[in-house]
């Protein structure tokens, strides 16, 4: 993929005014002014707060007559590695069991993270993006492991895959496992009979990660329940699996190019993010598939699928999300700026630096390259070999995890976000999302659009409004945390991670050696300092 790094505008996101000027100095970048445009759409994507920000200034702007300046040309997209960061934060939250405390759930993830000696995350609305992905798809591959019991042959491989799919991660096989779980149905037959459970002391969910807020409406007290036959924590091992399959799959998709999966993959994360704190995020994709399905033509919802991904380095398996590119130049030109003392609008800064920010990205890598710093190869120890994988598939093994235990259950954690996401759509979330979306776009609607009033009761609405005020997306995380920046590939077929800091802004050293590179053409405080091009100098009304 070849890449056009455009000037930076100095100008806040957050703020309608300002983001208007912004995307009308990006436009007048490329050539597209008031007077003179092609009248064609322009794909610009970011994340979450980005594409909300971008449908919103739309809505601002939707009367005014002209195309150019009601924006109607930007075609907003919602880009794909910070959705797949907030989905890896949602599983976390989901699956993670107890923080306060340690979990004797084996289905939860801080369980076994615990096991392997991997602490918890500092902040569970905030996961490290690679750390937490490793740890996810570790886990994932030891249930996978254990849940097959051995390795099965080549040739009977697709057909074992298919049968351990439709037991252990599939809604099917969940809502079996909540049921009689000692029956002698055809899914019973394909998961071994474990040991007899005894009854314990049910968990208090209150300590979850998520700690979703209930309303405490009182209650009449209920008599004592039937004795449970289902296994509670065989299903919540099958939301995981569900849940963790999907992220690596997407994930997978991102790095072999194949937008097809990566879009299929979207369409699960609607549900899960609609049953999860996370509601902005299910708005977000909402309007997404609208936008594609809805509103446009199969070419064109095939072309912007396609812009999605990039490839710097032109190999296979080696695609990159746009959003994720854009955060490496981001995080790069800051450090410049902060150590220059400059602006972002400077004019050095918008016209050299920024332009040439790939290029003082390879000169960074050389650098490391003839220090010794090269990147680490892809290769990899079995997994039969690492001692973790060890570790997870022996305590598996003994607490039984994917045999079937009726009565089992050690906490009352819900883990199923899809089921609860499907609920909250069909009792209001969507009616509520519609009308919301008529109501920005008056111009383009008429009475007749208005969607009939939902059927839902109101105890059925409760779940949707309690996780529309309670969400954690980064509309109300306030100030933007940094990641640590790895890389995904997909080599020999095989998904690779590495989650070292390669994308880390550059050391001090790096910046001295990138002044050398430029010469004095930076002053104290970011400036130029030649004189030769003082008519270029940032004066008052040349700053957008």
């Amino acid at each position: 993929s070849v890449v056009h790094v455009l000037g930076p505008s100095g100008k806040k996101q957050t703020i309608p005014a300002e983001l208007k000027e912004g995307l009308f100095d990006f436009l007048a970048q490329i050539g597209q002014t008031r007077d003179q445009y092609l009248r064609r759409k322009l794909p610009i994507g970011g994340d979450g707060l980005s594409y909300a920000m971008l449908l919103q200034l739309q809505a601002y702007l939707q009367f005014h007559k002209d195309p150019f300046q009601s924006l109607e040309i930007v075609e907003p997209q919602l880009q794909v590695w910070h959705t797949k960061w907030t989905d890896v934060i949602r599983v976390f939250q989901t699956h993670w069991g107890r923080t306060s405390g340690k979990s004797t759930n084996p289905a939860s993830l801080g369980h076994s993270a615990a096991k392997i000696g991997r602490p918890a995350p500092s902040n569970m609305k905030k996961v490290d993006f690679y750390p937490g992905s490793q740890l996810l798809y570790l886990v994932l591959d030891a249930r996978m492991l254990d849940s097959a019991k051995k390795l099965p042959d080549l040739d009977a491989l697709a057909e074992i895959a298919r049968r351990l799919h439709r037991t252990y991660s599939t809604a099917r096989a969940r809502d079996h496992a909540l049921h009689d779980t000692g029956s002698t149905t055809a899914w019973a037959k394909t998961i071994p009979q474990g040991s007899a459970w005894v009854p314990i002391d049910v968990e208090n969910s209150s300590l979850d990660a998520a700690k979703t807020k209930k309303k405490t409406a009182a209650k009449k007290k209920e008599p004592p329940k039937a004795p449970c036959k289902g296994d509670f924590v065989l299903a919540q091992a099958i939301d995981f699996f569900r849940d963790a399959l999907n992220s690596r799959k997407m994930a997978t998709a991102v790095a072999d190019g194949d937008v097809g999966r990566l879009y299929e993959c979207l369409k699960y994360m609607l549900f899960t993010f609609a049953g999860s704190t996370h509601s902005n995020y299910k708005g977000y994709i909402l309007e997404t598939l609208a936008n594609l399905e809805l509103e446009s033509s199969p070419e064109l919802k095939v072309a912007l699928l396609l812009l999605l991904l990039i490839n710097l380095q032109g190999l296979p398996g080696h695609f990159e999300e746009g959003d994720y590119v854009v955060e490496f130049f981001n995080r790069l030109l800051e450090d410049i700026v902060q150590h220059k003392n400059a602006q972002f609008d400077d004019n050095f800064i918008r016209n050299v630096v920024a332009r040439n920010l790939h290029h003082i990205a390879e000169l960074k890598l050389a650098w490391r390259t003839g220090t010794g710093m090269a990147p680490k190869s892809h290769s990899h120890t079995d997994p039969h070999t690492q001692p973790e994988m060890k570790t997870l598939l022996k305590l598996y093994h003994t607490e039984e995890l994917h045999s079937r235990r009726p009565g089992r259950q050690i906490d009352d954690r819900d883990t199923d976000d899809f089921a609860r996401g499907v609920r909250n759509l069909r009792n209001g979330g969507l009616d509520k999302w519609i009308k919301k979306t008529l109501r920005t776009r008056r111009k383009q609607t008429t009475p007749s659009d208005t969607p009939p009033p939902s059927t839902g009761t109101d105890e059925e609405k409760v779940e949707e409004d309690e996780n529309s005020e309670d969400s954690e997306d980064e509309l109300d995380l306030g100030p933007s945390v940094y990641a640590t920046q790895g890389s995904m590939a997909v080599v020999n077929g095989q998904l690779v991670m590495d989650d070292r800091d390669m994308m880390a802004g550059p050391s001090d050293e790096d910046l001295l050696a990138m002044e050398e590179v430029l010469g004095d053409s930076l002053g104290p405080d970011g400036r130029e300092e030649d004189e030769a091009t003082a008519e270029g100098d940032v004066s008052e009304s040349d700053e957008v």
